[in-house]
C-alpha cells in the first residue's frame, strides 16, 4: 500500500515551487521550454540522489524515500528557467 504522508515542510517546499512556476509562467505567458528544462533538472536530481546514496553520503530507510523530492526538483528547475527567461527578456 502506498501512503503519501510527508512532513508539512515538504508540502511548503512544493507549494512554493509551484507558486514560483505559476507566477513566472504567467509573466512570461508561456511554458514552452520550461517542462523540458524541468525534466533535465529532474534527471540531474535523480542521478545526484543515486550517486549520493550509492556512495553512502546519505541513506533512506526503505519506508522513508522522499518521492516528493523529485517533484520539487522538477518544479524548482522549471520555475528558475521561467525566472531566467523573464529577467532575460526585460534586459533586451
Amino acid at each position: 500500500m502506498i501512503v503519501f504522508d510527508f512532513p508539512s515542510g515538504w508540502y511548503v517546499l512544493f507549494g512554493f515551487a509551484l507558486a514560483l512556476f505559476v507566477i513566472f509562467s504567467h509573466l512570461r505567458k508561456s511554458t514552452k521550454g520550461a517542462a523540458r528544462f524541468g525534466f533535465i533538472g529532474l534527471a540531474i536530481g535523480i542521478v545526484s540522489e543515486a550517486i549520493g546514496v550509492g556512495m553512502g553520503l546519505w541513506n533512506y530507510s526503505p519506508a522513508n524515500w522522499p518521492v516528493i523530492l523529485w517533484l520539487i526538483y522538477f518544479l524548482y528547475t522549471a520555475a528558475f528557467y521561467q525566472m531566467f527567461k523573464v529577467l532575460d527578456s526585460k534586459e533586451k
